[in-house]
């Protein structure tokens, strides 16, 4: 509705360009835009009417917003609340004249008129000049009266009390507060972030107070948590579950000033890191978002002095329960301390978390070992420390607690730690594994065994070391394949002599449609029959003298930087031995 006053001729014209929203509440703000077409400055403002066109007792904040405008142009209003005026309506009966039942019943009725208009309003603005004005008046915007509600949440029961949360509201929020009771008080979380509906926070350390659960046998305490705004308060559905044991992990609060500060003038006194490190041993099971302890962080960045360190600290915890609980345990992955540290290939690390007694046969959420892990690291040093065993040591690598060959184990996908080295062309890997005892016969998913995947990668060398191992050369896949099937597809008479050889029969080549068509072809016959194809050996003795003399550098400047690697990883770890 435009409606002009005092002539036409400089007439501002102005309409909603983005209307505002077809409902408001008192906690949310209103956001609109207009355009304005005007042939000289104007004075901009906005007002509330009641749904009948009246002027209405609530006002906008800021207070009747004025803007200058000079010339034609979309204009945002944005930031602007509905609020309830100062004064109320019971002061003004009271300052009135009558009787006091007079009094009450006016004010009554005031109440009950305002209380009616408050559930609607219209916005106008009104752009003047100083001959002529126009106004504006948007639809009725009615007051969403909806509770706040969660819709969504992404936990139902949290147990680590340094998790991320998001939950899904049932309208926008501008401002709320979210606490854990903790049964003495409310503890507020940490970094609230409100994304219009959608809420992220983390939940604090928890330090859970001595009269809780005390009596009770349960080792679980169950914490609620609230949501509050500026209108009302409600429970999230979800709870967190804190267990004797967790809350060992964040004892921050419990670590003794006077023996940090005792520690810290012997570090300085005598450059002895253990004193440094060892008033927060209680600390090192901590974990962060990620479910990475300490140990984890130090394997992960191959920062093997601090391992050590830490290491050493943890060898004198008496609980040997708890020990064991830091040593391995599982991050958001399931990765202990030794995957990350195998994965991120420094053998040093590897060797300090073995010899504290870090478990091999532990699986991360893909069901991988750190034997799965070798695959990714090239390194023979680390092979050794975690395939080879010394004499005073449980046997790992042959069998674990239930009498399972830990090399034989096999990750989601069906791989054994053999199946990743023939696929990641590691045949310093696949020997290593074979001596400490792998098997090489399982199948994976499909059914192939790592000799059927060798042949799959037409890699003679892989397929020479395990047919020379006695695998099993006539086995066949799901889908009927079988090593000589294979080798004939892919007219390798190298693989087919050899697999001959090594006792396949010219029956697993099958009969009719099973037989390859690759098998009747006149080269691949002779071999059937009895010929074979000499390979030269491509480390023979038919380099030139410059090639060797090349090799024994490299291989003098390899020794020399090992050597010296050697003697600085000993200076620096003196202290510790």
């Amino acid at each position: 509705m435009v409606t002009s006053l005092f002539g036409a001729s400089t007439l501002p014209v102005l309409q909603f360009e983005a209307p505002p929203s077809l409902t408001f509440s008192d906690h949310i703000p209103i956001s609109f835009s207009v355009a304005l077409s005007i042939n000289q400055p104007v004075i901009v403002t906005v007002n509330l009417l009641t749904a009948d066109f009246r002027p209405h007792h609530l006002i906008i904040t800021p207070q009747q917003p004025t803007v200058h405008i000079a010339e034609s142009t979309i204009h945002k209003f944005e930031d602007l609340y509905i609020r309830r005026p100062t004064e109320t309506v019971e002061e003004n009966a009271i300052q009135s004249t009558g009787t006091n039942q007079q009094c009450s019943d006016g004010a009554k009725k005031v109440n009950e008129r305002w209380a009616e208009e408050e559930e609607s309003i219209r916005i106008m603005v009104e752009a003047a000049t100083p001959r002529a004005s126009s106004v504006i008046v948007s639809d009725v915007m009615h007051r969403n009266s909806e509770s706040l509600k969660v819709i969504e949440i992404s936990h139902s029961i949290v147990r680590n009390t340094k998790e991320t949360i998001w939950l899904l509201l049932s309208k926008p929020v501008i401002n709320v507060s979210i606490f854990v009771d903790i049964g003495n008080r409310m503890l507020p979380v940490e970094r609230v972030k409100i994304y219009d509906k959608l809420v992220i926070f983390s939940l604090p350390t928890l330090v859970i107070p001595e009269k809780i659960d005390k009596t009770s046998s349960s080792a679980t305490n169950i914490f609620k948590i609230f949501l509050r705004n500026d209108t009302q308060q409600l429970e999230l559905p979800v709870q967190l579950h804190v267990s004797d044991m967790s809350n060992k992990q964040n004892t921050a609060e419990v670590v003794n000033k006077e023996a940090l500060i005792a520690s810290l003038f012997e570090f300085a006194a005598e450059g002895e890191p253990l004193a440094l490190v060892k008033p927060l041993m209680l600390l090192l099971g901590t974990s962060d978002n990620d479910g990475c302890n300490a140990l984890h962080v130090a394997a992960r960045n191959k920062q093997n002095f601090a391992l050590k360190t830490m290491l050493s600290v943890l060898c004198e915890c008496n609980d040997e329960t708890e020990r064991q609980r830091i040593l391995n345990a599982p991050n958001t992955r399931g990765q202990t301390a030794l995957h990350c540290a195998v994965r991120a290939g420094d053998p040093d690390c590897v060797h300090y978390l073995i010899s504290a007694g870090a478990k091999r046969n532990v699986v991360d959420n893909n069901m991988d070992t750190v034997a799965h892990y070798l695959g990714e690291v090239y390194n023979d040093a680390i092979y050794k420390e975690i395939l080879e065993t010394s004499g005073s040591e449980e046997v790992e690598n042959e069998s674990d607690i239930n009498g399972e060959n830990i090399l034989a184990k096999k990750n989601n996908s069906g791989y054994t730690p053999a199946h990743i080295a023939v696929k990641k062309l590691k045949l310093s890997l696949l020997e290593a594994l074979i001596e400490a005892g792998a098997p090489i016969d399982i199948p994976d998913n499909d059914g192939d065994t790592p000799l059927l995947t060798a042949l799959y990668m037409d890699d003679i060398d892989t397929v020479s070391l395990l047919a020379q191992h006695n695998c099993n050369v006539n086995v066949m896949s799901n889908n009927g394949d079988t090593p000589l099937k294979v080798a004939c597809r892919k007219k390798n008479l190298v693989m087919i002599g050899r697999l001959l050889d090594a006792g396949s029969t010219t029956d697993s080549l099958g009969t009719g449609d099973e037989r390859p068509v690759e098998a009747d072809d006149e080269d691949v016959r002779r071999i059937l029959n009895g010929e074979r194809i000499e390979v030269s050996n491509m480390y023979a003795q038919n380099g030139t003298e410059e090639e060797q003399e090349i090799n024994e550098l490299q291989s003098e400047e390899s020794i020399s930087t090992a050597a010296s690697t050697d003697a600085a990883t000993s200076y620096r770890l003196r202290k510790l031995k």
